[in-house]
């Protein structure tokens, strides 16, 4: 399994719909997954919970793996309301 600290790797930010959004891309593709998260999260806070580190670096050991915090949660602009269903977070995936 890869040791790299995927932890380390850098918060970036899209603009989607004049809204600044946050994102993290580590492990290497193909393939490359984008994950969608369900509920509020934050990609920084994230890895400190033991569980979801584990499941990170393990995606990021095989894949090119992105992340992102959605509007208003996170370090994502907090300009505009939460989304209230997956179709509004397509939006950002585009």
């Amino acid at each position: 399994m890869d040791e790299t600290d995927h932890s380390r790797a850098p918060i970036r930010f899209a603009s989607a719909a004049s809204t600044n959004i946050a994102y993290q891309v580590f492990g290497s593709g193909p393939p490359t997954m984008v994950s969608i998260p369900p509920m509020a999260q934050n990609i920084e806070h994230c890895w400190g919970w033991p569980g979801i580190r584990t499941m990170l670096d393990r995606f990021g050991s095989f894949c090119r793996f992105v992340h992102f915090d959605k509007r208003g949660t996170g370090a994502s602009d907090r300009t505009c309301s939460c989304p209230k269903s997956t179709s509004g977070s397509t939006t950002c995936v585009r």
